[in-house]
């Protein structure tokens, strides 16, 4: 118990279980080189934007790390936002199944265990609510961190960012996530994040993971690229599962979207809707 107390990192190596919707198996969690990264920002870091291909294994991470900061740490409170109240209620299932999973003298007692949108303890005063993006979501909350996932698709993401952004500035924490939406660059997600790229200092490091510090703040903008994660399916190298799986499945505006390399084709003008060549453009626009 102890050591878990001193370590989220320790807490879910050693004792968190998550579902992989690849095989349909439940597997120990990994800690694999990037995931511990964006952990020990998201540690010390108030704000953090999250720009990611998918399947990466972040919403289990951070659904993880909530539930550590609720069992350990006194009136720890998480409000999870999402797009809406079902995408909301999975985020949160994710948390609930660490919890499940756990051994006895981990496990607490559940205050209210057929509540959807809950996660709370008899014992414990923290709490992790979860809420669709509504107009008036997260008004009022004492949260000390909330997560909105897949911001790009909530529909009222500038009204939720105005009611929750006391909470960063009374000493708490946000983090944004969500994989980039081309059809919308003027969606509130897509405007975060091109406030901090425009803004900040770049960092690659080791992992893969690629951080953004916004000027003097403590603002972070975090990519994380698909070819991440070591394994995608088994008996495939990434590049084999890239051309036999990704490739023929999705055109060229799907993979740029959903499964980008790098923050600049995450954020690209999106070549499969263009009306004109884009490298064409980029070579006039160098030679004049």
């Amino acid at each position: 118990m102890s050591a878990c107390l001193k370590s989220s990192l320790y807490f879910l190596t050693k004792y968190a279980y998550i579902q992989d919707r690849n095989t349909g198996e439940v597997i120990k969690w990994q800690p694999w080189p990037y995931l511990v990264d964006l952990l020990n920002i998201l540690l010390i870091t108030p704000e953090v934007v999250i720009i990611k291909a998918r399947q990466l294994g972040v919403s289990w991470l951070v659904a993880g790390l909530s539930l550590w900061d609720t069992i350990f740490r006194e009136c720890a409170k998480t409000l999870f936002l999402s797009q809406g109240e079902k995408e909301a209620w999975a985020l949160l299932d994710k948390a609930k199944f660490i919890h499940s999973r756990l051994p006895p003298f981990l496990q607490m007692p559940l205050k209210h265990p057929d509540n959807r949108e809950l996660l709370d303890f008899i014992d414990i005063d923290g709490v992790i609510l979860a809420l669709p993006s509504t107009e008036k979501a997260g008004h009022g909350t004492d949260a000390r961190r909330y997560v909105r996932d897949e911001l790009a698709r909530h529909p009222y993401g500038k009204e939720n960012f105005r009611a929750v952004g006391p909470t960063v500035d009374s000493g708490g924490q946000s983090i944004d996530l969500s994989t980039i939406d081309k059809s919308d660059p003027n969606n509130h997600f897509t405007e975060r994040v091109m406030k901090l790229y425009n803004n900040s200092t770049r960092e690659n490091l080791p992992s893969g993971l690629v951080a953004f510090k916004y000027n003097d703040s403590d603002a972070k903008l975090i990519f994380l690229g698909w070819e991440l994660r070591p394994t995608r399916k088994a008996g495939m190298t990434l590049e084999e599962w890239w051309d036999k799986v990704i490739v023929p499945k999705y055109d060229i505006y799907d993979r740029e979207e959903q499964y980008p390399r790098t923050i600049e084709e995450a954020l690209s003008v999106p070549k499969a809707r263009c009306r004109f060549d884009t490298d064409s453009l980029k070579d006039l626009e160098s030679r004049c």
